[in-house]
């Protein structure tokens, strides 16, 4: 574990030691947030409307990295397909004033 950390500068006079793969994990977490940013903010009541291909364009991700992100979020349940650009959102992702 210990050769995995890398000195990063945290501020002027200090460093702190971070995972080797700490960017590659926040660059991760970014490119998911932006695909949930999209469905939200493309939501007609609890459908969020969007082919991948649209997805893609906006965020800026790659067709196969959007694709693979939305399976496993219907995989798990968070999410149902309900038709070629037509996802169903869970409850939690829509506005308290609208439930």
């Amino acid at each position: 574990m210990k050769s995995q950390m890398m000195e990063m500068q945290w501020t002027e006079n200090e460093t702190m030691l971070v995972n080797e793969h700490f960017w590659g994990m926040i660059s991760c977490l970014d490119e998911r947030l932006k695909v949930l940013d999209y469905l939200i903010n493309h939501r007609a009541g609890k459908y969020a409307i969007g082919t991948i291909r649209a997805i893609s364009e906006e965020t800026g991700l790659s067709v196969g990295r959007v694709q693979k992100f939305l399976k496993a979020l219907e995989e798990k349940n968070i999410i149902q397909r309900k038709g070629n650009g037509v996802f169903m959102l869970p409850q939690a992702m829509i506005p308290v004033s609208e439930r």
